[in-house]
């Protein structure tokens, strides 16, 4: 996914490839799609007020990922499939 390329290279250019982390992005762009997909008349400020667990990264993958997982050097470079949920 092109998002995902450039938000990689964008860390790479300002010199913090480590804030990039592959499987929190995957997985949080997975879930939003899913949301937009259950509610495709809501706006985006409406489905975050309908599902506000969004705003918080963390919070919206716990129930998929233990954070051992996550903090992972793996989970950082490539993404790794959901071993809960």
């Amino acid at each position: 996914m092109r998002y995902v390329h450039h938000l990689r290279q964008l860390t790479l250019a300002l010199g913090v490839p480590n804030k990039f982390h592959a499987t929190m992005t995957w997985a949080y762009l997975v879930l939003l799609r899913e949301a937009i997909d259950r509610s495709p008349s809501k706006t985006f400020d409406e489905l975050l007020a309908q599902q506000p667990v969004l705003l918080d990264r963390h919070a919206a993958l716990a129930p998929f990922y233990e954070r051992a997982e996550l903090d992972s050097e793996e989970a950082r470079r490539s993404f790794v499939l959901p071993r809960r949920g």
